[in-house]
């Protein structure tokens, strides 16, 4: 907010991994965290019959940590399994300000992220809405063609 409040048009956060809610403030949009969008990496999961103890420590204590194993058949994508739900921000600027959107995408089972039609999985629009909510947030999604526009 307080970037908003200093002039700024919009606000894109990262780095939690997963994906966190958006909301409007002032006419002016706020992604708390896209997610994942390209990630790979073979730095936090131990390949199988590995004998890496530093690595298997890891992945005990992530499970402790977190709740969560990675899928094993995505090697390359050691993330909870929700972080499969991502977004691209969508931020039209004309003479009358910032028009904000999104295109929901998936993180496909090769770790590639597939911006996503409406209805081919209206659960990633229905998880960002549903975290949105829960952190309190009244922003409105509504498809406008291949675009979901935020109010």
């Amino acid at each position: 907010m307080a970037a908003i409040d200093a002039g700024a048009d919009a606000v894109v956060g990262h780095h939690s991994h997963i994906t966190r809610g958006i909301e409007m403030y002032r006419g002016k949009p706020i992604f708390h965290g896209l997610g994942n969008f390209v990630t790979i990496t073979d730095a936090l999961t131990p390949p199988e019959g590995s004998e890496s103890e530093e690595l298997k420590a890891w992945a005990k204590r992530r499970v402790e940590m977190y709740g969560f194993s990675p899928d094993p058949k995505m090697p390359g994508y050691p993330f909870h399994p929700a972080s499969r739900n991502t977004a691209i921000a969508v931020l039209d600027v004309d003479e009358h300000g910032v028009h904000a959107g999104l295109i929901p995408c998936w993180i496909d089972d090769t770790a590639s992220p597939v911006p996503l039609a409406r209805g081919d999985r209206d659960s990633v629009l229905e998880y960002i809405e549903d975290i949105s909510r829960r952190a309190g947030l009244d922003t409105t999604f509504t498809w406008d063609g291949e675009v979901v526009r935020l109010a």
